[in-house]
């Protein structure tokens, strides 16, 4: 059985520490996920790395091995895919595309879509 989702928050930091978006996904998976559990991602295709891949283990957050993390592209996607070993993930990019800025003003326009 595919690993299911209770939860999934998305938070967007708008030129946290640095002029794009800091995007942070956090997934829990159900209790009864078998683990490690693969999982993966469609994320927009113009992302260039992943900041963080991460578990959460005893409460603190654990790196995935950068040598278990697939970044694949897929027409207009970038597929993200890693090992859970934990219920709880989380993984963060920058985006460089959805924030427009002009003189003070700030607007971001953020689409999600999740074939899951």
């Amino acid at each position: 059985m595919p690993p299911q989702f209770e939860t999934l928050t998305i938070s967007l930091w708008p030129e946290y520490d640095r002029p794009d978006v800091l995007v942070i996904y956090r997934a829990q998976l159900s209790a009864d996920t078998a683990l490690p559990a693969q999982l993966s991602f469609r994320l927009p295709g113009y992302i260039e790395t992943m900041y963080a891949v991460a578990v959460k283990e005893d409460g603190v957050l654990i790196n995935v091995d950068p040598g278990s993390i697939g970044l694949t592209h897929q027409e207009s996607d970038l597929l993200l895919s890693f090992p859970a070993t934990s219920t709880e993930v989380q993984f963060e990019y920058y985006d460089p595309v959805i924030l427009s800025k002009q003189d003070q003003t700030r607007q971001f326009t953020y689409t999600l879509s999740v074939p899951y």
